[in-house]
């Protein structure tokens, strides 16, 4: 029997490293299993690059690749004040990959071209209404809200980059809005972002296919003996940078009052600020670019995701979780989750309550075991990504 094709579009490369890449990797791993016939279209950089082989090799599918243009600091400049788009959305366009994928599909004929976030919808945008003629299925994978991510870091932006943002954020804006109702479908990572994108179009249009967890690799490890957090996310994304300033400039000065900690801080490049007070500060661990974040989960007490704009779940409380770490974070850091507070998650919006929450399981052995056993429940019954893989196929086969 034929299998049904589907071509996957990823501007970036899938790889168990957390986040976007893990997304990509195990939904088209989930896909792949069954009777669909995948290919993947995707760029890679200079830290993805090491994972091509070991992707290959996992996902045993057809992947085509090419190497990412990355722009001068002038280019940048000048594609957000006069073409007013984020810079890495034109340096995907600016490739001729976009030629290379449409003589595939020409030539294999997909029933469904899927669109991995907003970027990978920038670069075939000019060719939807032609696909849609021929019958692909055109399907966006929204991640994030990108409109709604931008707009609630624009706070923690320096002046010139608030302004920048500021120009650009009118246009990315109306590019999304433009691809909610150009594409056939979208998949949204939780009912908050399928209520906000169902203002826009019909409900019907949004599937919820929540962000997951491996249970078989992410594992239970042993309460580590010295008291540390853990914070995971690449600084690349705005909200992820805003919560990193408010953890640091509010809450950590005060929790070492107390505790003699650790904090390992997995945001891939730091930014500047992060750099200088690491000299300084010893208790804050920047390993830089991780490849395999679990040994760093694995030597935490606690994940922490102080976040407090963006939209999207956040991968690395599921990642956590999985590895039975309680978990401290903001309502809008947990936003999207089905997590309970005080029961398999500690919610923490203002600066004492997380203080307080750091003291509580440091303080009492018994609580901190009942949160970690209930992190890890949680992801066993609603978020291993076997689960959310048998609610996508059935999504597919009914296309």
């Amino acid at each position: 029997m034929t299998k049904n094709k589907i071509f996957i579009v990823s501007t970036e490369f899938p790889a168990l490293t957390g986040g976007t890449p893990a997304r990509n990797f195990n939904l088209i791993n989930q896909i792949a299993k069954n009777k669909f016939s995948v290919s993947l279209f995707s760029v890679f950089d200079k830290k993805s690059e090491p994972f091509l082989n070991s992707t290959k090799k996992k996902l045993n599918i057809p992947i085509y690749t090419k190497k990412k243009i990355s722009f001068n600091l002038f280019k940048k400049i000048y594609i957000s004040i006069i073409k007013r788009v984020v810079p890495y959305m034109e340096e995907f366009n600016d490739l001729d990959f976009k030629t290379f994928i449409l003589k595939k599909i020409e030539e294999e004929k997909p029933s469904i071209l899927q669109l991995e976030q907003l970027n990978a919808y920038f670069m075939m945008k000019d060719h939807i209404p032609y696909l849609k003629d021929k019958g692909i299925k055109i399907i966006l994978d929204a991640h994030n809200i990108e409109e709604i991510a931008l707009k609630g870091a624009i706070s923690s932006f320096g002046f010139i980059k608030r302004n920048v943002a500021m120009r650009i954020l009118p246009n990315l804006k109306k590019i999304e809005k433009e691809a909610f109702e150009y594409v056939d479908l979208i998949f949204a990572c939780s009912d908050y972002d399928k209520n906000i994108i169902a203002r826009i179009v019909s409900s019907s249009k949004v599937v919820v296919i929540p962000n997951g967890a491996d249970i078989s690799y992410f594992t239970l490890e042993k309460k580590p003996k010295k008291q540390s957090l853990i914070f995971m996310g690449g600084c690349n994304y705005p909200p992820n940078e805003e919560a990193l300033k408010f953890y640091f400039s509010r809450i950590h000065e005060e929790i070492k009052k107390i505790y003699n900690i650790k904090i390992y801080v997995l945001c891939g490049k730091p930014p500047n600020w992060l750099s200088i007070l690491a000299k300084t500060d010893k208790s804050i661990i920047l390993p830089g670019f991780v490849p395999d974040v679990r040994q760093y989960i694995h030597k935490a007490s606690i994940g922490i995701c102080p976040i407090i704009s963006g939209s999207g779940t956040r991968l690395k409380i599921l990642e956590y979780m999985s590895c039975g770490k309680p978990v401290i974070s903001t309502s809008k850091g947990a936003e999207g989750i089905q997590v309970e507070d005080k029961k398999n998650i500690i919610i923490a919006d203002t600066v004492s309550t997380f203080i307080e929450a750091v003291n509580l399981l440091f303080t009492n052995a018994n609580i901190f075991d009942r949160y970690s056993k209930e992190a890890r429940k949680l992801i066993e019954l609603e978020y291993d990504w076997d689960i959310v893989g048998k609610k996508l196929q059935n999504i597919y086969k009914h296309i």
